[in-house]
């Protein structure tokens, strides 16, 4: 099943229960909003730092892509078949 094909039933089940909900009547507390900052804070930090970690795989990988790309393009220099 491709993925396009899970998008729509997917964004109207999330209109719907985004639509259809009662209100919650919930107390958030002020230490809430710290706990998410940390959460946020936590998420931003192990994306760096793993993103330091995988740098040079990252960076070799787009070499080898981008090189071999230009390895395979004809050069405008060769003449075609005569």
């Amino acid at each position: 099943m491709k993925p396009q094909s899970l998008l729509v039933p997917a964004l109207v089940a999330a209109i719907a229960l985004l639509v259809m909900t009662d209100p919650a009547m919930a107390y958030l507390d002020p230490g809430s909003g710290s706990y998410f900052f940390q959460l946020l804070l936590g998420a931003v930090l192990g994306c760096s730092f793993a993103l330091k970690i995988y740098w040079r795989n990252l960076v070799s990988f787009g070499r080898r892509l981008f090189s071999k790309s230009r390895a395979n393009r004809p050069s405008e220099q060769q003449d075609g078949p005569e």
